[in-house]
């Protein structure tokens, strides 16, 4: 007996519909991993495409800031990661951006002033004795 009529009927005749579940699984894995992925790239992408100058982002690496510059014919843009009074920039690459941030889900940090350090020191000095 040959190799495809044992696969379509004769004594074998069940073999074909465990083809066919076999095949109905493997699309369905293909489906279920490529759906989810297109749409996570096609929201990367809408993210990328809505930063501009004076967007807070985070990068890949954590740092946070907001960007102050950006070089279309090389993808890269300067941020800003210091405060306003005491800028510090950095350059990055487009690909580096991990998210673009809510203005309220960034704290801004002062540092205190140096009149409030001397202060605290001496007050701290009195509760020694």
């Amino acid at each position: 007996m040959s190799m495809i009529s044992a696969l379509f009927g004769g004594e074998g005749g069940g073999n074909i519909w465990m083809f066919v579940i076999l095949g109905v699984f493997l699309v369905l894995m293909i489906v279920m991993s490529i759906v989810p992925q297109r749409k996570q790239k096609k929201k990367q992408e809408e993210m990328m495409n809505s930063i501009q100058v004076g967007s807070k982002i985070m990068t890949i690496g954590g740092i946070i800031g907001v960007i102050t510059e950006y070089d279309p014919a090389t993808d890269y843009y300067t941020l800003n990661v210091g405060t306003k009074n005491n800028p510090s920039y950095m350059v990055i690459v487009k690909n580096a951006i991990r998210s673009k941030l809510d203005d309220s889900a960034v704290i801004s940090y002062e540092p205190p002033k140096a009149e409030e350090k001397k202060d605290d020191a001496k007050e701290e000095k009195k509760d020694e004795f």
